[in-house]
C-alpha cells in the first residue's frame, strides 16, 4: 500500500507535520521553561532579599539562634520557600522547617560558596529522594564591606515541571491532531496530484494490453496537463503504426491460419520461427514448444546440413520434393524454398507441406479395392467354369450329377448377382445418390421382418431366439410372449430390414450349433437402443477397427465358405448412419460378439446416402 505515490505524499506530509510539530514543541517547553524559571527564581530573590533585610539587624548584632530562628520562623510560614540562615562560615543558625538538629552543620553548596564570598549564587538539582528538580539560591548578608552570612533558599519546582508536563501532554494531543488532520487532507490534496497519474497509468496499462483507443482527458496547463497531451499523440501515432502492422500481419496469418498446407519457417541458425496450424496437425507437433527453439530431430525429416548450407548459399532454389509418412500414418510432401532479407541475403528456408494422405489413400483403396472385386468374383466364375465344362463334358445327361450341379452354379451364380447388388449399392454410396424413403414406420415390424428372413437359417443351426422390450418404465417384456406397443420412428423399412437380417445372419452363421442369440430392444425418450449379442467365436482385437471396411473379413476362407463377401457390415454402417443413428461392435474372442445400433425415433433424419 506504500508503494504507491499517494501513499508516499501522505507519509512526507506526516513527517512534515510531525517534524514541524516537534521543533515547536520542543522551542516552546524550552521557553515557558525558561520562563517559569526565571519568574520563580525572581519570586525567590524577592524572598531572599526580604529576609536578608529582616535578619541583616539581628546578624550584626550578637547573633542570637533562638531570636533568629524565631523570626524566621515566623517570616517562613508566609515563605513559598525553605530558607537557613548561615553564618560567616556556613553554619546553619537557623531555618524556616524549625529542624534543630540541623543547627550548627556546616553547608557545603557552591552557591553557599559563592553567597559567603560576597556573590549571588543559584543552582538547579534533582532531588534524591523525591526526584523532583528544585531550586536553590544563596544571598551575602553584609555588615559593610564584610560578609557576615548567608541567606539559603531552596525550593520545589514540581509545580512547573508539573505545568510543563501539562503542556507537553497538550501539545503531544494537538500533534496527533494535526498528525490526522494532515492525513485527511493529504488523502484528498493527493489525489490531485495521484489521479492524473492513475489514470495515465491505466490507459498505458490498457495500450499494452492492446486497447490503443484509449485517450487522457486533459484538464490542466501544468506539467501533469502537458504529459497528458503528449501521452494522447504518442498513442496516436502509435495506434496507427500498429493497425498498418496488425492489418498486414493479419492478412498474413489469415492465409498461413487457414492454409490446408503446411509452412515452417526455418531462419539460417536451423531455428523454427514459424509453423502454422496445419504443418502443427501434419507433424503433430506443439508449436509453441518449437518456436525459437532448436529442432534438429524434426527438421532432420526434410534437409541434411549439408543440403540446408547449399540452399542457403543459393546453389539451389528448390529442393527436390520429399515424401515423408509421420507418427499419426500421415503422408505429407516437402518442398523447400529459400528466403531472402532486405538485403538480398539469405535468412532462411520455407519449407511447404502438403498432405496427400488421402490421395495415398485412395490409390491403395483403388488397388484393394480391384483386388477384392477380382478375387471374389474369380472363386465363383471359376467354380461355375469348372461345373459347366462338365456338363458339357457329359454330365448333363446323368440324371442324378446334373441336378446338383446345376444347382450349384445356381448358387454361386446367385452369390455374384448379391455381390453385384451390393456393389452398386456402394456406388451409389460413395456417389451419395437418395436410395432412402424415410417415413413413420413401427420398429417391431422391422424385427418381425428380419427374424423371419432367417428363420430357416436358425433352425439349420439350431439356433434359440431371446427377444426382449425394455420400456420407457424399465420394465422388461419377453416379446415372444407379449407383443410391446408401437415403437414409432422415422425410417426407410426395406433398408433397415436389410441391416438387422445382414446382423442376425452373421450372429447364426458364427454361433456354434445349439447357442442362442439375446435380442434386446431399449426403448428412450429420444432413441431406441437394439443390441444383437450372440456366444459365437468372437473377434479378435487386433479386428475389430477394421470390421466395417469393405471387403474385409475376419476369417476370410471361412466366412467366404458361408456365403460373407464382407459387404454387409461396410452398407449397414452407412445405412444406419444415414438414419441419424449408429452403430458399434464390442467383442471377446471366443466368448461371442454384441452389436448395438442407435436409431432416433421421431426426428429428422438423413434422407441421402453418404450424408454422415
Amino acid at each position: 500500500m506504500f508503494k504507491t505515490v499517494q501513499w508516499k505524499l501522505v507519509v512526507i506530509y506526516l513527517l512534515l507535520v510531525l517534524l514541524a510539530m516537534e521543533l515547536i514543541s520542543v522551542y516552546l517547553l524550552q521557553s515557558l521553561d525558561q520562563y517559569y524559571l526565571d519568574d520563580y527564581s525572581e519570586r525567590m530573590s524577592t524572598e531572599a532579599e526580604l529576609a536578608k533585610s529582616l535578619l541583616q539587624r539581628h546578624m550584626t548584632e550578637e547573633q542570637d539562634a533562638d531570636q533568629i530562628s524565631q523570626l524566621l520562623g515566623e517570616f517562613g510560614q508566609q515563605a513559598h520557600n525553605e530558607i537557613t540562615i548561615l553564618d560567616e562560615n556556613g553554619r546553619v543558625l537557623a531555618t524556616s522547617s524549625g529542624e534543630e538538629e540541623l543547627q550548627g552543620n556546616i553547608i557545603v553548596e557552591e552557591e553557599i560558596t559563592r553567597a559567603l564570598a560576597g556573590s549571588q549564587g543559584s543552582n538547579i538539582r534533582i532531588n534524591p529522594n523525591t526526584n523532583i528538580r528544585q531550586k536553590s539560591l544563596a544571598i551575602p548578608i553584609e555588615s559593610g564591606n564584610q560578609v557576615i552570612g548567608a541567606v539559603y533558599l531552596v525550593g520545589s519546582l514540581e509545580r512547573v515541571d508539573n505545568t510543563l508536563s501539562e503542556i507537553r501532554t497538550i501539545l503531544f494531543t494537538g500533534t496527533l491532531f494535526a498528525m490526522l488532520v494532515t492525513a485527511l487532507l493529504g488523502i484528498i490534496l493527493s489525489k490531485t496530484i495521484t489521479k492524473p497519474v492513475k489514470v495515465v497509468t491505466r490507459t498505458a496499462q490498457a495500450m499494452a494490453q492492446g486497447d490503443f483507443n484509449q485517450r487522457i482527458d486533459v484538464k490542466s496547463d501544468d506539467e501533469i496537463g502537458n504529459l497528458g497531451r503528449m501521452f494522447n499523440h504518442l498513442a496516436s501515432r502509435l495506434d496507427s503504426t500498429l493497425k498498418e502492422i496488425s492489418s498486414e500481419k493479419g492478412k498474413i496469418e489469415a492465409i498461413l491460419t487457414q492454409m490446408s498446407d503446411g509452412v515452417i519457417a526455418v531462419n539460417s541458425n536451423k531455428e523454427i520461427i514459424h509453423i502454422n496450424p496445419a504443418a502443427e496437425r501434419m507433424l503433430n507437433v506443439e508449436r509453441e514448444k518449437l518456436r525459437g527453439q532448436c529442432a534438429k530431430e524434426l527438421l532432420s525429416k526434410f534437409f541434411t546440413d549439408e543440403e540446408f548450407d547449399q540452399i542457403l548459399k543459393g546453389e539451389t532454389n528448390v529442393k527436390e520434393e520429399k515424401n515423408l509418412t509421420t507418427n499419426e500414418d500421415m503422408v505429407v510432401r516437402a518442398q523447400l524454398v529459400p528466403f531472402k532479407s532486405e538485403e538480398k541475403q539469405y535468412e532462411g528456408v520455407i519449407i511447404a507441406l502438403n498432405d496427400i494422405t488421402e490421395q495415398e489413400k485412395l490409390i491403395q483403396m483403388r488397388q484393394e479395392f480391384v483386388a477384392n472385386v477380382s478375387h471374389e468374383l474369380r472363386t465363383p466364375l471359376t467354380s461355375v467354369k469348372s461345373y459347366v465344362e462338365t456338363l458339357l463334358d457329359g454330365a448333363h445327361k446323368d440324371d442324378e450329377i446334373a441336378p446338383r450341379f446345376l444347382k450349384v452354379v445356381q448358387q454361386e451364380t446367385d452369390r455374384m448377382v448379391t455381390m453385384v447388388k451390393d456393389l452398386l449399392v456402394l456406388s451409389q454410396l460413395d456417389r451419395k445418390e437418395p436410395i432412402i424413403e424415410c417415413r413413420d414406420i413401427n420398429f417391431m415390424d422391422v424385427l418381425d421382418r428380419s427374424i423371419s428372413a432367417i428363420e430357416s437359417l436358425t433352425k439349420d443351426q439350431k439356433i434359440e431366439l431371446h427377444l426382449d422390450y425394455k420400456s420407457l418404465e424399465g420394465e422388461y417384456i419377453d416379446v415372444f410372449n407379449e407383443k410391446p406397443e408401437f415403437i414409432r420412428i422415422s425410417g426407410d423399412s426395406d433398408k433397415l430390414t436389410q441391416v438387422f437380417t445382414n446382423i442376425l445372419e452373421n450372429a447364426i452363421k458364427y454361433s456354434p450349433s445349439g447357442e442362442w442369440i439375446q435380442i434386446t430392444v431399449e426403448d428412450y425418450y429420444e432413441n431406441i437402443k437394439i443390441s444383437v449379442k450372440d456366444n459365437g467365436m468372437g473377434i479378435p482385437a487386433e479386428d475389430l477397427p477394421r470390421i466395417f471396411e469393405r471387403f474385409y473379413r475376419v476369417e476370410k476362407a471361412r466366412s467366404r465358405a458361408r456365403g460373407g463377401s464382407g459387404l454387409g457390415l461396410a452398407i449397414s454402417r452407412e445405412i444406419i448412419r444415414n438414419h441419424g443413428g449408429d452403430i458399434n461392435v464390442s467383442s471377446q474372442e471366443g466368448r461371442g460378439t454384441e452389436v448395438i445400433v442407435y436409431l432416433p425415433k421421431n426426428q429428422e433424419v438423413q434422407y441421402e446416402l453418404g450424408a454422415n
